[in-house]
């Protein structure tokens, strides 16, 4: 499943040697609490004060400042930890994991996240639950292909024949679901119709055609349930429209 975002309170540092002996007296007994205590807090300190800098966009400074506090490491498979903290916002997670320069630890980020036997609307719902898609069509499109990837490997023998297949489904969900939340927000704008997301997918699945009735069903999937928040609506049937294909 998809791991809970964590918490500094849940990290707090416990040496290893106040379990080694028991206290001597009271008085030993009440240093150590302090002492634990003292630790605690500051280890809250350093991530709070990281996950500010992240918030802000100063992903590096974050980072430096989590890793002189020895509170992780700059290895990609510790440096998800940041990404799921409760103090850290879904729209910095979705802007940092956007830049292509970040692949490493969006891997790590994907793989901690269990799309098997998702189908591909439902599985990206669960990524739009961790984070928000950025605004640039770039990193909206580094964002999809690495996805697209990650759940193709997660679920072989599907009905996707390669990962550009998924890449193109995910591009027709997030068209569709931007263009209902639009149309909430814009009376011009009319919602992606169920002939026109068929005749986007045709074809789609590497030359050929997806199962019957497989597009259909997802199309009444996302029309019942939209997901993707109206504050990324314009940005992303933007980047879809002219991103989607090439691939």
């Amino acid at each position: 499943g998809v791991p809970r975002r964590m918490s500094s309170r849940r990290r707090a540092p416990w040496p290893r040697w106040y379990f080694v002996r028991p206290a001597r007296n009271l008085r030993e007994f009440y240093a150590r609490l302090v002492h634990v205590e003292a630790s605690k807090r500051a280890h809250a300190r350093v991530w709070r004060d990281a996950s500010a800098l992240f918030n802000a966009g100063r992903y590096d400074d974050a980072i430096d400042v989590l890793v002189r506090a020895k509170a992780l490491s700059r290895a990609p498979h510790r440096l998800v930890h940041v990404l799921f903290h409760d103090d850290v916002t879904k729209a910095a997670v979705g802007d940092y994991l956007g830049d292509a320069a970040h692949v490493e630890t969006f891997d790590e980020f994907l793989h901690a996240i269990n799309f098997t036997r998702l189908p591909v609307d439902v599985a990206l719902r669960t990524l739009v639950d961790n984070m928000l898609l950025p605004a640039e069509h770039d990193k909206i499109d580094t964002i999809v292909r690495s996805f697209a990837k990650a759940y193709f490997v997660q679920n072989a023998g599907d009905v996707y024949a390669n990962s550009d297949a998924v890449y193109i489904v995910c591009v027709m969900v997030i068209m569709l679901n931007t263009s209902i939340n639009a149309s909430q927000h814009d009376a011009d704008v009319g919602v992606l119709s169920r002939h026109e997301f068929l005749d986007m997918g045709a074809g789609a699945n590497n030359g050929a055609d997806f199962p019957p009735n497989f597009l259909a069903s997802m199309y009444n999937r996302v029309v019942e349930a939209s997901y993707i928040e109206p504050a990324d609506a314009a940005a992303a049937v933007a980047a879809a429209a002219t991103g989607g294909t090439d691939g």
